[in-house]
């Protein structure tokens, strides 16, 4: 190691060499070197003269080496948290009271378009979003924390809650911005919101007939006003029923408390069945349902409660849209691989519009005028279906009828009716 001798040694060591050459001559100098190089020879006082004459060097690489070691943990530090940052999902960004950038990790810089290299710019200068830079401002002024939700004009659009949260630090006030994804879950929260709107809408709609003719009937003496009133009040309870029923099943079946029962049945019996329980509508639209089942697809192994639902309510949305006095044609037969069986109800009614064939198994969704709004349905029919089908590990589509009018087809897996394995498998 070099070590540098002591200025105050230097010193006193040149003031005893020249005293000894003034007052002894330089032949005594030689003496005297030798005799230092003697005593210096020995441990104890090479130790005693090294601390006299190193000791403030020492002093001074010590405090060099705690210097440096603090250096080397406050590098360590930094390295961590931008490690830490840089692993973040969310967008991170840390403003110091100058309101000088100091990390913005890659999420962030994507979300905000930041330039990847940071040259201790200004937040207002690297952000262009309006804001966040009123939120980062507010939280540097007024100190705690603030949350909002933005949404970024990014490819996709996404939006995000935007958290920013003061810090103190050597008695300067700082701020940590985060910014959470939540674009994935922002349809969920959409969807509920328009499905609590459009329940509130179905409901309001027979409350409001309800309580009119209510009010009509205090103040009517006429029979027979008497009784169209009352009529009006059956047909709108009837319809509030039903909304709550087909509210309360698709709950049933949001929650995946429907279990499947799997059993051997034969397909003309639930045709049968379905057709017995739509006699008075169809008879009231003088409709008919005409029915053909191809020989391979006679008997099939389903949930029959299910199915059931399923072409009821398919059947009874083709009688509501279909013209008076038409056919409404309900068939089965396999698929061309001979690995499903195809269910369909096909109707001689307006049709549905292209850009409406993907959606009209949503809850509540409305196609446009052309096809006129079903009056006594609930707008869930179709959703219920998507799920009853679902449960079989099937699939439900709708399609344009060749000549007009629409066609839906409930596809399901076609399952052996000689033994019983394939329902064991499913029902484990």
């Amino acid at each position: 190691m070099n070590e540098r001798m002591n200025p105050l040694a230097y010193t006193v060591l040149a003031t005893v060499l020249i005293a000894v050459m003034i007052f002894t001559g330089s032949s005594l100098l030689v003496v005297g070197l030798v005799i230092l190089f003697i005593v210096l020879s020995r441990p104890t006082a090479r130790k005693f003269i090294n601390t006299l004459l190193y000791e403030q060097s020492d002093l001074d690489a010590q405090t060099a080496q705690v210097n440096e070691k603090k250096s080397n943990m406050l590098s360590h530090n930094h390295e961590l948290i931008s490690a830490v940052f840089s692993t973040m999902k969310e967008g991170a960004l840390v403003v110091d009271a100058s309101g000088c950038v100091q990390i913005a990790n890659e999420a962030i810089r994507q979300m905000l378009k930041i330039p990847a290299v940071l040259a201790n710019d200004h937040y207002i200068k690297l952000i262009q979003h309006p804001e966040v830079v009123k939120q980062i401002s507010r939280t540097l002024e007024t100190g705690g924390s603030s949350h909002a939700e933005i949404m970024l004009t990014t490819e996709p659009t996404k939006v995000c809650q935007s958290s920013a949260t003061a810090f103190v630090t050597a008695g300067e006030t700082g701020v940590i911005l985060v910014l959470h994804d939540v674009s994935s879950f922002h349809p969920a929260w959409q969807i509920r919101q328009d499905f609590i709107a459009n329940v509130s809408h179905e409901l309001r709609t027979p409350l409001t007939a309800i309580r009119g003719s209510v009010d009509a009937l205090l103040d009517e003496t006429d029979i027979a006003t008497q009784k169209k009133f009352i009529e009006i009040i059956s047909r709108h309870t009837t319809r509030m029923e039903r909304l709550v029923a087909d509210l309360l099943k698709l709950a049933s079946l949001d929650s995946g408390k429907e279990q499947i029962q799997y059993a051997p049945c034969v397909t003309a019996s639930v045709f049968s069945n379905v057709a017995i329980e739509l006699t008075p509508l169809l008879q009231t639209k003088e409709q008919r349902l005409e029915t053909r089942i191809q020989p391979s697809a006679e008997n099939i192994i389903v949930d029959p409660v299910k199915l059931h639902d399923s072409l009821k309510n398919l059947v009874e949305n083709a009688a509501h849209y279909s013209p008076i006095g038409s056919a409404i044609d309900l068939t089965a037969q396999i698929g061309e691989e001979e690995s499903s069986v195809v269910l369909q109800v096909s109707d001689r009614g307006p049709g549905i519009p292209a850009g409406d064939l993907l959606r009209v198994f949503e809850r509540f969704y409305r196609v446009e005028q052309s096809r006129a709004r079903n009056p006594g349905g609930t707008g869930l029919g179709l959703a219920i279906v998507k799920h009853l089908v679902g449960l079989h590990n099937g699939t439900v589509e709708a399609k344009h009828r060749q000549g007009g009018g629409a066609v839906f087809s409930i596809i399901l897996p076609r399952l052996s009716a000689e033994t019983n394995s394939d329902i064991r498998r499913l029902l484990e």
